[in-house]
């Protein structure tokens, strides 16, 4: 189970920096709900989708370093910074926690985080607890535990109700 999980994480990742959807696509069941806290909403996988071509257009030579990932039963934590170029040529390096969970061979919920202030992603519009995208946003991260489906996820990770948006001063 756990090689099998490893091996959907190493495929995901890689499928996205190449900018091949079609396999995320494959990756992802029919069903997956992908959270992100930028925009407090939940998508479908086929909005998900195109997200992720909105962006890979936009962000060239992606890739990931990862910084920690670690397994639990039914799926995996995973700690990166993700780098790219802009179009303008600028350089990104956007850290980024995400709580996948896999199930029969699919990833079926993925909920990440980031800091959109770290990183001049280049992200649609949107509203973090009414205050508009354009403005700076920092994340705090408090010292709470986190329970998920009976897994719990310590002080150190970035999750939700652990991850609040304040304006930065």
């Amino acid at each position: 189970m756990a090689q099998e999980t490893e091996t959907i994480a190493s495929e995901f990742f890689a499928a996205i920096a190449r900018g091949d959807l079609h396999a995320v696509r494959e990756l992802y069941s029919p069903e997956a709900e992908i959270w992100h806290n930028v925009t407090a909403k939940t998508q479908t996988r086929a909005e998900n989708l195109s997200l992720l071509r909105y962006f890979t257009a936009r962000v060239s030579e992606l890739r990931y370093e990862v910084l920690a990932r670690e397994f639990f039963e039914g799926g995996f934590v995973q700690r990166h910074i993700l780098h790219g170029r802009l179009e303008s040529g600028d350089l990104i390096a956007a850290p980024v926690c995400l709580v996948v969970y896999v199930s029969r061979g699919k990833i079926t919920r993925l909920f990440e985080y980031l800091d959109p202030a770290a990183s001049a992603l280049p992200l649609p519009r949107f509203r973090v607890g009414g205050v508009p995208s354009n403005k700076r946003l920092q994340l705090t991260r408090h010292s709470l535990a986190h329970s998920t489906r009976g897994s719990v996820f310590r002080q150190g990770w970035w999750l939700g109700g652990a991850v609040s948006a304040v304006p930065a001063s």
